[in-house]
């Protein structure tokens, strides 16, 4: 069965593989844990390293961060959405500053064209600061709201915090 361009644990999911056996198949007897899109503002580079960071030295690689992944492309929003709907999560930074970028808000919107079915559970909400709904515009306003997972790194810079955090995040991307 071909991926047809699907994350690799929606590509599991609709194709009906357990995946205990996956694993066995394939040798893999450590955890396996979901790919996931970092979306940030890139004023907030310090934390998004040190969570890219946290992630990879956790065991979680398929991870797509603009840092140290570079698109060379005519149409740049086209290929993000495409590269956008290969993961199956998208970790959405929320702070002061994320808020007041287009860009950022672009990627959201790109990652929320993709109905449910196209994600199992799309968006995972990292909040970095302290902000309120006062600053923020109807979109972010909705996704804010949402019923999506939010994880609270706000103590970032506290490294037992980040930690705990990080605990918790690992843990949504645990296949």
């Amino acid at each position: 069965i071909a991926s047809q361009g699907l994350a690799i644990k929606t590509f599991l999911v609709k194709a009906g593989d357990k995946l205990e056996i996956w694993k066995a198949v394939y040798g893999f007897e450590k955890e396996f844990y979901s790919n996931c899109f970092i979306v940030f503002a890139h004023l907030d580079f310090e934390f998004s390293e040190k969570l890219f960071s946290g992630l990879y030295n956790n065991g979680v690689r398929g991870i797509w961060y603009s840092f140290h992944h570079k698109i060379d492309s005519i149409d740049l929003e086209e290929t993000l959405r495409k590269t956008i709907k290969m993961y199956d999560h998208v970790l959405v930074i929320v702070s002061s500053n994320s808020i007041k970028r287009p860009w950022v808000k672009k990627e959201l919107q790109f990652a929320g064209d993709y109905s449910a079915s196209d994600f199992l559970n799309p968006f995972i909400i990292i909040e970095i600061d302290e902000i309120t709904e006062n600053n923020m515009d109807e979109t972010w306003k909705k996704f804010i709201s949402s019923e999506y997972p939010s994880i609270n790194f706000i103590q970032w810079k506290n490294q037992v915090a980040f930690d705990d955090s990080l605990k918790l995040l690992v843990q949504k991307l645990k296949i």
